[in-house]
C-alpha cells in the first residue's frame, strides 16, 4: 500500500555499501582510543597519593572541571568519564552520526541522484525508513564496539568495570547519539543541503 513504511532490501544493501569504509574506520578509531585510555590507567594511578595531593591543592572550581572532585577522578570510572566518554567519544561517534544523517537526503539532492532514487518502485517513506535503519544500526554498533573495547581492555589490564554500569552507559549513549542522528536527519530533509545541515547539527 502506498505510503506504508516498508524496508527496501536493495536500498538497504546499497546504504550499507556506502558506509563499508567509513564505519569500520570510525569503529577502529574508537577501539584504539578506548584501548589507549583504558590501558594507561593502571600506570598513571598505580600510586595515586601524590597525584591526589596535587589535585587537593587546586581550587574547587578547577576540581569540578575534572569530574567533580579528586575521588571521582582517581577512580577508573571517573578517569574514563573525563578522558573518553565526556568528550572524545562524543566527538568521534558524533562525527559519524552527523556525517551520515545529514547526507541521507541532502547528499542525494546535491549529487542529483534523488530523482533516480524516487523513479524506482519505492515510496519516499520507504526510502527514508530504510536509510534511517542503517543510520540507527551503525550508531548503536559504534556504541557497542566502544564499550566492548573498553570492558575487554579493562579485563586485560586487571581493571574491574561493573557490567551493569557498562550496560547503563550503552543505553544512555545509544539514546544520546540516536537523538543527534534524528535531528541531523531532520535538518537534511529541511535544508536539502549537506553543508548547512551538518553545520546546524554540529552547532546544536
Amino acid at each position: 500500500m502506498e505510503g506504508v513504511a516498508v524496508v527496501n532490501v536493495n536500498l538497504l544493501f546499497k546504504s550499507l555499501k556506502d558506509i563499508r569504509i567509513s564505519w569500520p574506520a570510525y569503529a577502529a578509531g574508537l577501539i584504539l582510543y578506548a584501548y589507549l585510555i583504558t590501558s594507561i590507567y593502571p600506570t598513571l594511578f598505580r600510586d595515586s597519593t601524590e597525584f591526589l595531593r596535587l589535585l587537593e591543592s587546586y581550587p574547587e572550581s578547577i576540581l569540578k572541571i575534572f569530574g567533580g572532585g579528586t575521588a571521582n577522578l582517581a577512580t577508573v570510572e571517573g578517569f574514563l568519564a573525563l578522558e573518553m566518554f565526556a568528550l572524545m567519544w562524543i566527538i568521534i561517534a558524533g562525527a559519524f552520526v552527523i556525517a551520515y544523517a545529514t547526507g541521507v537526503i541532502a547528499k542525494e539532492i546535491e549529487s542529483g541522484t534523488i530523482e533516480m532514487l524516487l523513479s524506482q518502485p519505492i515510496t519516499r517513506v520507504s526510502a527514508l525508513v530504510t536509510k534511517s535503519i542503517v543510520l540507527f544500526a551503525g550508531t548503536i554498533g559504534l556504541v557497542i564496539v566502544t564499550l566492548l573495547a573498553t570492558y575487554l581492555t579493562g579485563l586485560a589490564v586487571d581493571i574491574e568495570l561493573k557490567p551493569e554500569g557498562v550496560v547503563a552507559l550503552g543505553i544512555v549513549g545509544s539514546l544520546f547519539f540516536l537523538a543527534i542522528g534524528s535531528y541531523s536527519l531532520l535538518f537534511s530533509v529541511i535544508f536539502g543541503e549537506r553543508g548547512r545541515a551538518a553545520f546546524t547539527s554540529a552547532g546544536l
